[in-house]
This record gives C-alpha cells, structure tokens and sequence, in this order.
C-alpha cells in the first residue's frame, strides 16, 4: 500500500471521528446521553483525531520533501552509508593525535632548538671575585693586579650583570 492511499484512508477515519463527535454532540444536547459518558467518548474522539491530523501532517510534509517512510518499488530509501567501525577509530585516532601536537606547541612542551644558558647573577659574580681575590691574596701572587681585572670587569659590565641580559663570566 503507497502512502498516498494511507493518508486517504487516515483523512477519511479522521472525517468519520469529526461526523461522530458532532453526533455525540447533539445527543449530549438533546439530553441523550450523560455528561460522564459524553466527557468519556468526546476524550477518546478528540485524542484519535489529534493523533491523526499529527500522522497526516507529518506524512504530508514527508512527500512533499521528498521523503520517504518505505522503500517505492525498485528504489532504495536514500540514507547515507554508516561508518564502519575501522574508520570510527581512526578518525578518533588521528583527533587524539592532532589535539597532542596542538598541546605540545601551545603549552611549551615541545622541545627548543636552542639551549637556555643561564645567566649568572651580579652576586654570584660577586661572590667569584672575592675568592679569587682572596686566593690571590693568600698565595702573595701578583694579588693587586688580578683584583684590579675583576673590579675593573665587573665595573664595565655592571648594567649588563644587573639586568642579566648578558652570560660573560669573569675570567
């Protein structure tokens, strides 16, 4: 059966339900029946032809788009294929995989090319002075002069060790 001949046979069962809820009105009217028995079947009339306008509106808009519920003769209903599972996983795969190399580079995991050498602080170079100073001392070996070098390097370089922008260690 097509569905052309469904929705004829809906609207007319629909037609019959609307011929009866007028009867039973009038009768309900006329005295005929209770209010009991006419809320009762007025309920399932109503209900049966909401039901069936909703059926038909829906199988109405569904040839009008081009729709189909079953298969028409020699023609297949168009879906799309499903996926198969070996191509699900990989798809999943290759996400899982492309949101890691996206982490990676934006939270600084990957790694650098070039190497982070450490500048050393004005106190550490500080502190390299004075016992170089003091081991000059101690051995009575031309003190004053390696002393003068440091002071004097450390003195030129004071802006650069200040702010650590630069790595040169005293010598």
């Amino acid at each position: 059966m097509s569905e052309t001949d469904e929705i004829k046979k809906q609207k007319e069962r629909l037609s019959k339900i609307n011929e009866l809820l007028e009867k039973l009105d009038e009768k309900f009217v006329q005295g005929e029946i209770t209010e009991a028995k006419y809320s009762e079947l007025s309920g399932r009339y109503k209900a049966e032809a909401d039901g069936l306008k909703n059926l038909i509106t829906e199988k109405e808009l569904m040839q009008d788009v081009g729709l189909r519920a079953e298969e028409k003769e020699g023609e297949q209903a168009k879906t799309p294929p499903k996926p198969s599972v070996a191509n699900v996983v990989l798809m999943v795969a290759i996400t899982v995989i492309l949101a890691a190399v996206i982490a990676a580079f934006v939270f600084g995991m990957g790694g650098n090319d070039v190497p982070v050498e450490k500048t050393p602080s004005l106190w550490t170079i500080a502190n390299e002075l004075n016992q170089k100073c003091s081991n000059a001392i101690k051995s009575k070996t031309n003190s004053t002069s390696v002393c003068q070098e440091e002071l004097d390097y450390l003195y030129a370089n004071r802006a650069a060790l200040d702010s650590t922008s630069t790595s040169k260690q005293c010598a």
